[in-house]
């Protein structure tokens, strides 16, 4: 218990000061996104913070099968697909500014996050509970993936006092390596369909 307060702690940490950052020193603009992505940004970090507070909320308060669970359950799974669509369309709108290797990793966040959201709300529907908490606990570790990023680039700036958009791009390495280690866990029968789509977002990023 104390462990989810703690990263609950942290992660709200990081939170507030991803969005006073953005809000006091204009990142949407000084980094080339017009006002319609900014927007889109914005709802994208809100939803996932709902997302990672529901979520310490199911883990670590919430444990038991009742009304609670199904409305905080309910509140998790819609900011989830929130996330995952503002990821994929903040991925297409931005590839000319943060190049292949950011618009791949949103790319590949965002559709993970659809792909076990959409699938954990079909397993409890058919009552196989078991699945349903994989594939709640695989939405859970691709969204944790923002915060080794966050915290990666934060300190290659912080210690090699590193230009902003290098240490974005740096940090995203170990979010990429994350999202592939993630499918190693799931059933071969969907990482098998992820991979494949996986390979088909790469050719359309890198060709268009």
């Amino acid at each position: 218990m104390n462990n989810y307060f703690l990263l609950l702690v942290v992660e709200l940490i990081f939170v507030g000061l991803s969005l006073s950052q953005k809000i006091s020193t204009g990142f949407f603009y000084a980094n080339g996104l017009k006002l319609s992505n900014s927007n889109m940004l914005l709802y994208h970090v809100i939803s996932s913070s709902f997302m990672w507070i529901c979520g310490h909320l199911q883990f670590w308060i919430l444990t038991d099968k009742n009304i609670f669970h199904r409305i905080i359950g309910y509140i998790y799974s819609i900011n989830a697909l929130i996330s995952g669509i503002t990821s994929i369309l903040l991925a297409f709108n931005s590839k000319h500014i943060y190049g292949f290797l950011i618009t791949y990793s949103l790319c590949l966040g965002g559709f993970n996050m659809l792909y076990y959201t959409i699938n954990s709300i079909y397993q409890i529907r058919q009552k196989k509970y078991n699945k349903h908490k994989m594939f709640i606990f695989m939405t859970s570790i691709t969204s944790h993936f923002i915060i080794i990023q966050r915290l990666s680039s934060y300190l290659l700036k912080l210690i090699f006092n590193m230009n902003h958009n290098l240490a974005l791009y740096i940090g995203f390495y170990p979010v990429l390596i994350g999202l592939y280690v993630n499918i190693l866990f799931t059933p071969w029968y969907y990482r098998r369909f992820l991979l494949c789509i996986h390979f088909i977002i790469g050719s359309l990023i890198y060709y268009y």
